[in-house]
């Protein structure tokens, strides 16, 4: 059998049978993190590539002066920054986006 040659035309089965692709939403990453005038935190930007290079759409919400991020903090209960939520469900900080990425590859993988 041919193969389809227009974008149009369904993906079809080993018999021909037309086949249902299924969409799966993008996980959107909420990021806050710290860019002031005289330091960037490096766990921000290196959170930020880890989300992209996993391929999640980052919101990425900079704390642009020393007041924001201490208010931030404090209504956040958090002692650092950044802080990232998957789907609106918090995950932490670096170190918790590293355990859930590498737990994701695992369920990706299996």
């Amino acid at each position: 059998m041919p193969r389809n040659s227009s974008r149009n035309d369904p993906l079809r089965g080993p018999f021909g049978e037309a086949l249902q692709l299924r969409e799966y939403p993008m996980a959107v990453a909420t990021l806050y993190r710290m860019v002031l005038p005289e330091h960037t935190c490096p766990y921000g930007v290196a959170a930020k590539e880890r989300l992209e290079a996993a391929g999640l759409d980052v919101d990425d919400r900079v704390l642009r002066s020393r007041e924001e991020v201490e208010s931030f903090k404090a209504k956040n209960d958090v002692e650092t920054t950044p802080l990232i939520l998957i789907d609106g469900e918090p995950v932490g900080g670096m170190v918790q986006l590293e355990q859930y990425l590498a737990g994701r590859q695992l369920d990706e993988a299996r």
